[in-house]
């Protein structure tokens, strides 16, 4: 319920979620079933931090930090 609310919230706001840290397969689909768009941890892979980072106020390089995007919201 209070990651619903949170999702909500940041959909209010006109906000994308990002769920950090998630570590299994399980959290990612509880996570991605409440609505968050994207999660990443290692569940997905190691972040590799030599994968450079676009300009702010774009998309990161998904590829490498381990990102799965919820493509249902």
């Amino acid at each position: 319920m209070f990651i619903r609310t949170l999702v909500d919230l940041a959909r209010t706001f006109g906000l994308e979620t990002v769920a950090e840290c998630v570590e299994t397969e399980e959290e990612a689909g509880l996570l991605l079933n409440e609505g968050v768009q994207y999660v990443q941890g290692y569940a997905f892979g190691k972040s590799d931090l030599t994968v450079p980072w676009k300009a702010r106020d774009s998309q990161p390089a998904l590829s490498g930090f381990g990102i799965l995007e919820n493509r249902e919201n």
